[in-house]
């Protein structure tokens, strides 16, 4: 990538080139990308909707909201995980990179760090939502710790973090257009 190329892509785009361009990308997605990513909503949708019902119309909910609540953690946890493995995909069709496969410790790694950073999603978000004006990039930071795994890099928990919130801030205008 030249310099003039480089320099292009730290200028913020509009919004509606950015929507464009995401959804030319999620047409030239192989088949395999749709599936990883399946494997990954589905169960949890299917989880949350159980757990749903079951908790709302069950005599005998409060006897079983523990062991609910586990299997909705890790079932949300499984849904990261394959929502980072299906957004590497995604860069590496973007980029035109040949992907790299993911070995045992690299699904370790991305499992400890989903794990670390993404619960307190359920805290923060709501709370940004009510300030209003910090939510765009607080969501924005909780999908980049999604986007930015990779397998084979040396990525721990926190430059992880790091990342994601430097990706998060630049163009706050442009995440809300986005929302909007």
């Amino acid at each position: 990538m030249s310099k003039r190329e480089s320099d292009q892509r730290l200028k913020p785009r509009r919004a509606l080139d950015l929507c464009e361009e995401a959804m030319h990308l999620l047409q030239t997605a192989p088949l395999a990308f749709y599936i990883g990513y399946g494997m990954g909503v589905v169960p949890f949708i299917l989880a949350l909707l159980f757990f749903w019902s079951d908790m709302s119309r069950s005599a005998f909910a409060s006897q079983h909201l523990t062991s609910a609540s586990v299997i909705m953690a890790v079932a949300f946890l499984w849904m990261k995980v394959w929502q980072a493995i299906a957004c590497y995909r995604l860069r590496c069709l973007l980029y035109e990179i040949v992907p790299r496969p993911w070995r045992f410790s690299d699904v370790g790694g991305l499992i400890i760090r989903q794990a670390t950073w993404q619960p307190t999603g359920f805290i923060i978000l709501p709370l940004a939502f009510v300030i209003t004006i910090p939510f765009a990039a607080c969501y924005a930071f909780y999908q980049n710790l999604t986007v930015l795994e990779a397998p084979h890099e040396a990525v721990v928990t926190r430059p992880l973090a790091r990342r994601a919130m430097a990706f998060a801030h630049p163009w706050p205008a442009q995440s809300f257009k986005l929302f909007g």
